[in-house]
């Protein structure tokens, strides 16, 4: 049942809606704030991490959760703030 492509799998798991929401939260919504604040680590870091998701499913298993989820939080974690802290 593995079908090796973390894009198929999840539309497949999930449906059609469901997949589409799930890629758009894990891929496209951090690839939109990265792009949006010219953050270029991040930008390339969710490319890596689509571009291995085509042929192997990365965020199966609990050390490919792990990995992308603390990268991502750490990398926007200064976007996040500045947008939340008040402007003086």
């Amino acid at each position: 049942y593995n079908p090796h492509n973390q894009f198929l799998e999840n539309l497949a798991r999930n449906g059609l809606i469901g997949g589409s929401i799930c890629l758009v939260f894990i891929y496209f919504f951090p690839l939109y704030l990265s792009i949006r604040h010219k953050n270029i680590l991040l930008t390339s870091f969710i490319f890596i991490v689509s571009g291995v998701s085509l042929t192997e499913s990365l965020l199966d298993v609990h050390k490919g959760i792990t990995f992308y989820v603390f990268f991502v939080t750490l990398m926007m974690n200064p976007l996040i703030q500045n947008k939340i802290s008040p402007q003086s």
